[in-house]
């Protein structure tokens, strides 16, 4: 019911603007009652014929025409006054051999599709008591179409409303339609500029741009010298014409192709080559030519925005398409007048215009106001789009982060069972077979548990929450390893002023530290046979390095074999590289020095 309804109110105010806009535009230009009016003149060759008269002139000259009529004086009453509804183009009017002079001005001739008009004061010193004479010269040109509508005589108060009516109508009337259409100009060209890919505004901008420049011929009437440029803007009707088809089909959701434009583009601009180089005069192109084709353009145009207007009875389109309907009315109106077929007397294209350009702004600004709610809209939706999606990628992300939690744990805990499997497992499973050995040996138990527990205090203080850094790990390092070579008559020169702090490191990193010097230190013990072992750390590699040192000396000579590292020296050259380090090996004349180089920053180490 509601759609039916909303249908129905766009269908009958479309209705209305079009028969309240024509109907409002031949009222306000209807001549006066007055007392007199003459509608029977004799030409110049002596032929009697009716006004209003309509006659097409010579090309490219001036023509004259001259009427007489006569009038009784008794008929008009004190302060007679002579009124010409219309006239085209220029007049001059005689009363008893007296050149009468206007007494409120109308307006210039400023193109085919308007007319002048005036009202003239008759001196009661010049009227006779008898038969007065009128006689009327009517000059045409530059076009050669000419009018002269019916002589209203009467008193002052007769003729005052319906002239400064028309005075508003055809000149007041035309800057306020110069100004709106240059403001809905430069609202158009602004949503082409914001909006390049809506083929519609553009369409519309071109359209409105031509018809503001038709009508600066309004300013011929201040600056006379235009006078000769105006049927050179009435040529800008064709891209005019054009422009508001292209605009219509683009409303219908029809989309113009670069060829088409292009032929658009050079049929809009040949009248003026025709006029610049052809043998077409002036008033042919614009009368035979433009004016058809801008009329023709218009009419079609019409017809596709009601087909758009009947599929989509809404308000906006109920206002352009009632636009157009006034607009192709009105032209065809003021052309077949101008040819004859209609009577003369009221335009309508000017007075309805202003009708069209409110509706061509209702339509932008209902447009807007559309594609502004339709971009909340999208903005409400996209928001909550985006919030299920960051809703989801949360709990995705809480997914994968308790997963890789998880995975860390176990990785952890593989580690742990690792560093125990590999050192104090194997002690342990070692003491175990001495302890199953029928003359087990006590004191090579204990040498193997004081390892195993060594390994052990290694290990749980490595990773335990009391060791924050490098230096704390090794201090569990001498405890637990090197103390007890001491044991073993083997001096030991232990130093770790020189060492840097070494902040990047984590709990496994330092723990890898650990077991690359404790393998270091047990090979010094086991292969160098030394009697004496300097462990020291020290800054390296100019202030960016740290460098752990342990040198065995008094002992057996470091000799590579042809092999290469073993599986000790390959295991710690791997830890060390993990870490961003690396292990360097050299010989002594009676020992070994194994350097542990390690980056003191995190950038290095990357």
């Amino acid at each position: 019911m509601q759609e039916v309804l909303r249908r129905s109110g766009a269908y009958v105010l479309a209705l209305l603007l079009v028969l309240l806009t024509i109907l409002g535009a031949y009222k306000l230009q209807a001549p006066p009652s007055s007392h007199l009016i003459i509608d029977q003149v004799t030409l110049e060759t002596g032929e009697t014929v009716s006004l209003p008269y309509s006659w097409v002139g010579p090309v490219k000259t001036t023509r004259v025409i001259e009427f007489e009529a006569s009038f009784k004086s008794t008929d008009l009453g004190t302060d007679p006054q002579l009124y010409l509804p219309y006239f085209d183009q220029n007049v001059e009017i005689d009363l008893n051999g007296f050149r009468l002079l206007e007494d409120l001005p109308g307006v210039r001739w400023q193109s085919p599709l308007t007319s002048d008009f005036a009202l003239y004061p008759l001196p009661a010193a010049w009227l006779v008591e008898g038969d007065n004479i009128l006689r009327i010269m009517v000059t045409t040109g530059p076009t050669k179409f000419g009018s002269l509508a019916e002589i209203h005589l009467g008193k002052a108060d007769d003729f005052s409303f319906a002239y400064h009516l028309r005075m508003f109508v055809l000149d007041g009337l035309r800057p306020i339609v110069l100004g709106v259409q240059l403001l809905l100009t430069m609202a158009c060209v602004t949503l082409t500029l914001m909006l390049p890919r809506k083929q519609s505004y553009r369409c519309l901008s071109i359209c409105l741009m031509c018809a503001s420049i038709i009508s600066f011929s309004y300013f011929s009437e201040y600056f006379p010298v235009l006078a000769p440029l105006i049927p050179w803007l009435m040529l800008m009707s064709v891209p005019a014409g054009f422009a508001f088809l292209g605009f219509a089909l683009t409303l219908h959701h029809i989309t113009l192709g670069r060829k088409t434009i292009t032929i658009v583009t050079v049929l809009s601009f040949t009248p003026f080559v025709l006029a610049a180089y052809g043998s077409l005069t002036m008033s042919t192109l614009v009368l035979w030519i433009s004016i058809p084709i801008c009329l023709l353009s218009f009419v079609v145009a019409t017809l596709i925005l009601t087909l758009a207007f009947l599929k989509r009875p809404a308000v906006d389109l109920a206002l352009l398409t009632s636009g157009a309907v006034i607009t192709a009315i009105a032209i065809c109106h003021d052309v077949l007048a101008l040819l004859g077929y209609l009577p003369l007397g009221a335009y309508l294209a000017l007075p309805t215009r202003i009708v069209v350009l409110i509706g061509c702004a209702l339509f932008l600004i209902l447009r807007m106001v559309r594609t502004t709610k339709a971009s909340e809209n999208a903005g409400i939706f996209l928001k909550a789009q985006l919030a299920a999606k960051e809703a989801e990628l949360q709990a995705i992300f809480a997914e994968q982060l308790a997963d890789a939690e998880a995975k860390a744990t176990l990785a952890e805990r593989s580690r742990i069972v690792s560093e125990l499997h590999d050192g104090v497992a194997s002690y342990m499973s070692t003491v175990i077979a001495l302890a199953d050995q029928k003359d087990g040996q006590i004191a090579e138990i204990q040498t193997v548990a004081r390892y195993a527990l060594a390994e052990l205090r290694i290990l749980i203080d490595a990773l335990g929450p009391d060791v924050r850094d490098l230096h704390q790990a090794l201090a569990v390092f001498r405890d637990c390893s090197v103390d007890p070579i001491e044991r073993l008559e083997i001096g030991v020169n232990w130093s770790m002023k020189g060492l840097p702090e070494i902040e990047w490191m984590a709990t496994d990193q330092i723990l890898s530290v650990v077991r690359i010097l404790q393998e270091a230190l047990s090979n010094s013990v086991r292969h160098g046979k030394p009697t004496s072992i300097r462990i020291i750390g020290a800054v390296a590699g100019g202030g960016k390095e740290a460098s752990l040192v342990i040198e065995n000396a008094g002992g057996q000579r470091f000799e590579q074999t042809a092999a290469g590292f073993g599986y000790g020296m390959k295991t710690m050259a791997q830890r060390a590289e993990e870490i961003g380090g690396r292990i360097i090996l050299e010989p002594l004349s009676t020992g070994a020095v194994f350097t542990l180089v390690l980056p003191i920053s995190k950038d290095v180490s990357a």
